[in-house]
This record gives structure tokens, sequence and C-alpha cells, in this order.
């Protein structure tokens, strides 16, 4: 019972330690991780794909394919949404957790070739 007890309360507290996890230290684990690049195609199917198109080929949204974008600014993007002229993407911020987000921008590096773009 004891030992039960003991297991509840470690899961509770790496719960904790995972949600309060910065954006940078998750970052560090994920990006080069392929598990994290399959978990993060199979989110961009469920929640980008409709715009960006399978595969990132492009859409509503911009082509992701044959890019190669800056992490970091496609975690912010993905996070705080962007708005350019007529051009409209949604802040995933509040409905996706930071693992996930970066789950996303391993994926969406994964689809890059070539050069480095700011945006």
């Amino acid at each position: 019972m004891r030992t039960a007890a003991c297991m509840l309360i470690g899961l509770a507290f790496a719960a904790a330690v995972q949600a309060s996890a910065s954006p940078e230290d998750v970052k560090t684990g994920v990006l080069t991780n392929p598990a994290s690049v399959h978990k993060g195609e199979k989110e961009f199917g469920r929640t980008c794909a409709m715009c960006h198109g399978s595969g990132g080929a492009g859409g509503v949204g911009k082509r992701l394919a044959d890019r190669h974008l800056r992490p970091d600014y496609v975690f912010e993007t993905i996070t705080n949404g962007l708005r350019r002229g007529a051009s409209f993407m949604p802040s995933f911020g509040q409905k996706l957790s930071v693992e996930v987000r970066w789950e996303l921008v391993a994926y969406i590096m994964s689809l890059g070739s070539g050069r480095q773009e700011g945006n």
C-alpha cells in the first residue's frame, strides 16, 4: 500500500515538473527525437493539414514542405498565431501543450530542405 502511494506521489511530481517545464527544456528533448517527429506528424494531420495540406504541401495556408524555417519561429507562430494582411493562422498556445507544439515543430522541420528562412 505504501509503495503504491509513493508511486502515485512520484507520478504526480513528474507530471507537475513536466507541466512546468519551459519551452526550451521541452525543445531540447523533442526536435531530434524520431518518435517526436512521428507524434508531430499525427498531430499535424489532425490540426494543421486542413490549411497547410497533407505533408505540408500547402493550400489555404503556406507550403511548409521544402522550407527550412527556424524552429523557434515555427513554435512562436504555432503558439501565438499569425496575421499578415488577409492571411490568418489561429493561436494554438491554449489548445496544445508545450510538448505537442514542439512535436509539431519537429515534424515541420523534418519536411524542410534547402536554405534556412527567417519566416
